[in-house]
């Protein structure tokens, strides 16, 4: 594939399971292909696009420098929708991973599994949001460690245990 362009940008291709993705930066954020995706989970743009919201995807005009075509794009968070809906192994997969995922996030905040529906409330999601916070990669010693307010107001970076 050369070298491609959106209004002057280079775009990123990503190989996963052998499929090219293009991906192009739209809105400070990097966006799919649409057609490129919908390749690999073998659905149809018209029956994803039909389930995403409007901020989720968009037409852009891609450049190839001998050609130029308007193509869908879909955001990361498209992206995520895709696949939770996806029939493919890799898509199941995913969504056990998430419920995981899910799952640990409710018992960070001190919720039990009979208030999963609370999840949803803005008040619990703000008190994920504010724990995710203060996760981070220390590349140094290859552990997740935490940001974690001590008495008198100091805040010690302590190794993260799950």
């Amino acid at each position: 594939m050369g070298s491609l362009y959106l209004k002057g940008e280079i775009m990123r291709v990503e190989n996963w399971c052998g499929f090219d993705i293009r991906f192009v930066e739209h809105k400070g954020e990097w966006w799919a292909v649409l057609d490129d995706v919908c390749a690999v989970v073998n659905m149809h743009e018209q029956w994803v696009i039909r389930d995403l919201n409007e901020d989720q995807f968009a037409r852009v005009r891609l450049d190839t420098g001998d050609t130029s075509e308007w193509k869908l794009i879909i955001s990361e968070t498209g992206i995520y929708e895709l696949l939770l809906t996806s029939n493919m192994l890799d898509g199941r997969k995913f969504r056990n991973w998430t419920s995981r995922v899910l799952k640990k996030l409710r018992s960070s905040v001190g919720l039990q599994g009979y208030e999963a529906m609370r999840m949803m409330e803005e008040s619990t999601q703000e008190k994920i949001d504010h724990f995710l916070d203060t996760l981070y990669y220390d590349e140094e010693t290859g552990l997740i460690m935490q940001s974690v307010t001590v008495a008198g107001g100091d805040v010690e970076q302590v190794p993260f245990e799950c």
